[in-house]
């Protein structure tokens, strides 16, 4: 303040009772002719509420970060920035993905397609995106997300960014085509086959049940198999002889029984 130099900064103060207050205070070195500091107009703008909900926003912002992944685009698709749950899900540290695209996450073939350029169309018309969708991380391995894309606006409705907020659910997603190809091997007939690759531990019993399941069926069919084998092993004289009904009315028709006709004799003369 001596040197004549103007200062702006945000303050914690206590007012009575020990009440906690933000202020914005700044200061006005007033000089005179020779440039000798004379005095300081202090001017303060009570910001104890925007104080507060600007470290809520940070505080849910933060613990939805250490949830899910958060990685930002500018409108072109280039990478802005990424959270530590995006570099766990690609494989990536964030020197290789800042300043790169987003195709980089996505399947070659479909970068190229129509639909991707309407993908990006849609979010700088302003559009929210939400989907569940395969993308590709380091090496090629895929990933599974659940994804939303949302377009941040400036005063001018103008898109200036877009954040993704996303979840991994490779795991989900895997236990459901292993479940698939299991039935489907079941219906045709093959009742050997068990998923060995365990499931995320929210889904693992499902697993496990699933293979009881066609164990047990598997042994239930093994025991029909033997008893009809037994069945038709079984040696004839052990067979009770087949039961023959006597005296059954028959379907024929019986001749009615009437007595002969008596001969006529001849008148005597």
């Amino acid at each position: 303040m001596r040197r004549g130099e103007y200062d702006e900064r945000e303050y914690k103060r206590f007012a009575k009772g020990g009440k906690e207050v933000w202020i914005k205070a700044s200061y006005h070195p007033i000089t005179d002719a020779a440039g000798r500091v004379r005095k300081v107009v202090n001017i303060l703008a009570d910001i104890t509420a925007a104080k507060l909900q600007a470290v809520e926003n940070e505080g849910k912002l933060d613990a939805v970060s250490r949830m899910q992944g958060i990685i930002e685009y500018s409108p072109d698709g280039t990478i802005l920035a990424a959270n530590e749950n995006i570099l766990k899900m690609t494989g990536y540290p964030l020197e290789k993905i800042q300043g790169q695209h987003h195709r980089m996450f996505v399947d070659p073939t479909y970068a190229q397609s129509p639909e991707y350029q309407e993908f990006w169309r849609k979010l700088n018309r302003g559009e929210r995106i939400e989907e569940e969708i395969r993308r590709v991380g380091e090496g090629g391995k895929d990933i599974w997300i659940q994804a939303s894309y949302n377009p941040i606006l400036d005063p001018d409705k103008r898109v200036v960014k877009v954040v993704n907020f996303l979840s991994d659910v490779t795991g989900r997603v895997g236990a459901v085509n292993h479940i698939a190809t299991g039935l489907s091997r079941l219906a045709g007939g093959n009742l050997e086959h068990r998923i060995d690759a365990e499931f995320i531990p929210a889904l693992e019993p499902l697993r496990v049940d699933f293979n009881a399941s066609l164990e047990a069926l598997e042994e239930s069919m093994a025991a029909v198999s033997a008893n009809t084998q037994a069945i038709r092993a079984e040696p004839a004289r052990s067979r009770p002889p087949p039961t023959i009904c006597r005296g059954a009315p028959s379907s024929r028709p019986r001749a009615s029984k009437r007595p002969p006709p008596r001969s006529k004799r001849s008148p005597s003369r």
